[in-house]
């Protein structure tokens, strides 16, 4: 999991101007905080881990400071993109879901549950199109043979529209 060159130790002392022997307690427990979060573990998982208010925790990974520890550590620790990815979808579910359920902006919580209901049941088929109908005016016939060529055309779009739900259902 470690980058070649750097060992466990080596990347926690790197992320911070103090060795891990200089650290207070407290500072102790914000690095390992951003060691885990950095892992991908969410807030609650890491005040359970290493028996901290959830508060603190919270406090910890939100920070700037905090949030620029867990970026270092991730870099040092999971060198591909991908796997950094897949460790931060756990905090991100949990930011979505907090915002979801505290928000009082209609807005935001409406863009929230859309996200969530995307990424769960997949976004929505939209099929939108342009039309520009030019009839002649002098052709009795020429209103019935537009609406019947768009009738047509409907007609298509639903048998696609079929072909995909069974394909997808």
């Amino acid at each position: 999991m470690v980058a070649e060159k750097n060992t466990l130790l080596q990347a926690l002392d790197e992320v911070a101007e103090k060795p891990l022997g200089q650290l207070t307690e407290r500072e102790g427990n914000q690095r390992m905080v951003c060691f885990l979060a950095a892992q991908g573990d969410d807030v609650d998982m890491i005040a359970k881990k290493l028996d901290l208010p959830v508060a603190f925790v919270n406090g910890c990974v939100n920070s700037a400071q905090g949030a620029d520890m867990i970026i270092r550590l991730q870099n040092a620790i999971f060198p591909d993109v991908k796997l950094r990815i897949e460790r931060l979808a756990n905090m991100a579910l949990d930011r979505k879901v907090k915002l979801m359920l505290t928000s009082q902006n209609d807005a935001v919580v409406n863009s929230v549950t859309t996200d969530i209901l995307d990424r769960t049941l997949g976004k929505a088929i939209q099929v939108t199109e342009n039309r520009n109908l030019n009839l002649n005016m002098n052709d009795p016939h020429a209103l019935d043979k537009a609406i019947e060529a768009q009738s047509e055309k409907l007609a298509k779009l639903e048998a696609i529209e079929a072909r995909v739900r069974a394909a997808s259902g």
